[in-house]
Order: C-alpha cells, then structure tokens, then sequence
C-alpha cells in the first residue's frame, strides 16, 4: 500500500480490494483500491469522512461499508456508519452501539456488526438492511478482536478474546447462534474471509505478543 499503518478496515478479493482508514502515527482517512481497471496495484481515492481504526469493512470494492471504530487514541469509540458507491464515501445511518475491535460481514443491503468493545465487551449483534440498524439475537459470548465472514442468513464468528484468545466459532442461521467446531488455535486481531462450508482464518496473536503466520479452513 501506498500508506503504512496498523487497524486498517478493508474488503474484496485478490484481484479487486479497498483498504481505508487505520492508524500508526496517527489516525487516518486515507482509501486505497486495488486492481483498477486490471492494473494490480495500490491508488488511492476519495478518503472516509471521519479518520478511524479499529473498525470493520464489508461489501465489494463497489459498494462497502465502513462501520465504526476509534476516533482518537485511546477508547473513543464512534457508531459512524459511512457507505462506499464505488467513487466516494457518505455518511449513512449509525450503529445502536459505539464500538472498535468488532467484526462485520455481509453487504451493504444486509450486513452484520458483531461484538466489539464499547468500554467493555459485547456480545450484541446488529443487522443493517441498507436503511437503518436494528439488534438481532445476541452471539453466545462477549468478544473483541474477532473476525467473521458470510451472509446475514448464513454466517460464521471464530476466534477473538473474552479476556483470554479463544477458538471459538459460532454460526447465525438468520435467527439464533449455535456453536460449532472450534479452530485448532485460539487467537485474536487476525482476518477471515469466505462462507460457511468453506472458509479461511489467518495470522493474529495467540498471546505470545506477536504475529502468526497459522492459516486454518
């Protein structure tokens, strides 16, 4: 990427992605797409309205959302929701709960946000219909620094910390949450993409205080 930094939001695929803000010295606005117009590189563009980290991304690189996250250093938390068209950002409607460290999947018509830390752990859910946020059934433990991928009616929640890394994984069916089989490491802070019969976990910290390089479908 053009710019360095830490607690980035991001979605897509490996031939067409967009990464937006994050932190480091600082906190950021700045937005950079990937794969434009077959040239496999980082542009950037139009930047998000309000610089944040910690918060979480979903949709395509045409239509994306931009879903909460921290402001300023230090735990102020936003419930900004902003809406990527594909060429620019706008302010769309925010989440019930201000929150960083959460996950979220979907699209942008119908997309989950799924714990987080507001100042204390969560295991609320909220789901979007394209208009407005509205809870949904609460996921079965309180976790941050979690991932997620997959449809709001068919959905996966692994990993994270409820004060402690867990491998823990969960599955929404569009009304409840039943646990599922658990990853074979416990970690945090570490991505996730794919669906339900087939899906990917990667990096994160176990605990030891640095990166992993683990890989699990």
């Amino acid at each position: 990427m053009n710019l360095a930094r830490t607690d980035i939001g991001g979605t897509g695929d490996t031939t067409t992605s967009i990464g937006f803000g994050g932190g480091q010295a600082g906190v950021y606005s700045n937005c950079e797409k990937f794969g434009t117009a077959n040239v496999y590189t980082w542009a950037t563009t139009s930047g998000v309205l309000t610089a944040r980290r910690l918060f979480a991304g979903c949709g395509d690189i045409n239509s994306t959302l931009a879903i909460g996250g921290e402001t300023l250093g230090g735990a102020a938390y936003s419930s900004s929701c902003e809406k990527w068209s594909g060429s620019s950002w706008a302010t769309t409607s925010g989440v019930l709960t201000s929150k960083g460290y959460h996950t979220a999947c979907g699209t942008t018509s119908a997309a989950l946000c799924i714990d987080g830390n507001s100042g204390l752990m969560s295991n609320t859910v909220e789901l979007f219909n394209g208009s407005t946020w509205a809870t949904t059934a609460s996921i079965n433990n309180s976790t941050s620094q979690l991932a997620s991928c997959g449809t709001t009616p068919d959905s996966l929640v692994f990993g994270g910390t409820t004060g402690a890394y867990v491998a823990i994984t969960d599955k929404f069916n569009g009304t409840s949450w039943t646990t599922t089989s658990s990853m074979n490491v416990a970690r945090g802070l570490f991505g996730g993409c794919g669906t339900t019969a087939s899906a990917l976990s990667f990096g994160g910290d176990s605990g030891t205080g640095s990166g992993m390089t683990t890989t699990e479908k």
